[in-house]
């Protein structure tokens, strides 16, 4: 059943704009299961619970407040693409992605604040009387992105139910951001037993809960989702030039480390391969 939310648009003259099915406030839960794959319906269902209990233990860990998920509005990516064509100036698309996902496609006019800097309590100065879409590459981490927002004040704020992969898939409007290329599309897949042996450096990008300091020796820990902007430009320049392998365990922590191999790509280093365990 759908909800009255905030969202009120108006049009030329100032003449109120209602469009169908915008005002709705359906859970995520219920979101997910719009998805017709049942395989891709049950990987974003994993990959929420994995985000919160992440994102709980992270929080309390640094002493933070752990917030609560409640409902909020939700849009299709042709229900965004039309209030954008109605009047743009009163939304604001806050991309919480990551730089290396962030150069292959974009929206026009979004602004860039990842959820790592959002998870470590540092939000974007924004007009707070627009309306605050987050939009994400699931959909999955826009909801979260946006609790987190609602849980700190901020009390108008939605997300892209299907997030820009949906985007994409209903062929509407994007624009590349970087023309950097990315070099290792594909890496190659290291055994335990090269993984022991390499010479490099060895990046664990494990979530801080999961990581072992004795799985392999002369690991560095770089679990860069949840790191600010700030602690992974710093961590990154103290990463010797020398090859580097990538250590990882769930599928979602390879994605971050793919993440995490575009920004040392960037900054000079060669990567080798990776390890998942």
């Amino acid at each position: 059943v759908g909800v009255s939310s905030f969202f009120l648009f108006f049009g030329p003259n100032d003449r109120p704009v209602i469009l169908p099915h915008t005002n709705q406030i359906i859970s995520i839960e219920d979101v997910i299961n719009q998805e017709p794959q049942k395989w891709y319906r049950d990987w974003k269902q994993d990959l929420l619970v994995e985000m919160k209990t992440n994102l709980d233990l992270y929080r309390a860990s640094k002493g933070f407040t752990i917030g609560t998920y409640s409902d909020l509005v939700s849009f299709t990516p042709q229900q965004l693409y039309d209030l954008q064509e109605i009047d743009d100036q009163k939304i604001l698309l806050l991309d919480v992605r990551e730089e290396n996902e962030r150069q292959l496609f974009g929206i026009e006019g979004s602004m860039s604040h990842r959820y790592g800097d959002l998870v470590n309590n540092i939000f974007p100065d924004v007009d707070r009387t627009k309306k605050i879409i987050v939009i994400c590459h699931s959909g999955v981490r826009g909801y979260i992105s946006a609790s987190i927002l609602a849980q700190h004040g901020f009390s108008e704020v939605g997300y892209i139910r299907g997030g820009l992969n949906r985007w994409l898939n209903d062929s509407l409007p994007i624009y590349g951001l970087d023309d950097f290329e990315f070099l290792s599309q594909k890496y190659e897949a290291l055994t335990v037993a090269e993984t022991e042996y390499f010479s490099g450096t060895r990046i664990d990008v494990s979530e801080p809960h999961e990581f072992n300091e004795n799985r392999f020796t002369n690991v560095v820990h770089v679990s860069a989702e949840m790191m600010t902007t700030q602690d992974i430009n710093e961590r990154i320049k103290n990463i010797p030039q020398e090859p580097v392998m990538i250590i990882c365990g769930s599928d979602s922590s390879c994605f971050d480390g793919v993440n995490l191999a575009y920004l040392l790509e960037k900054n000079g280093h060669t990567i080798i391969g990776y390890h998942k365990y």
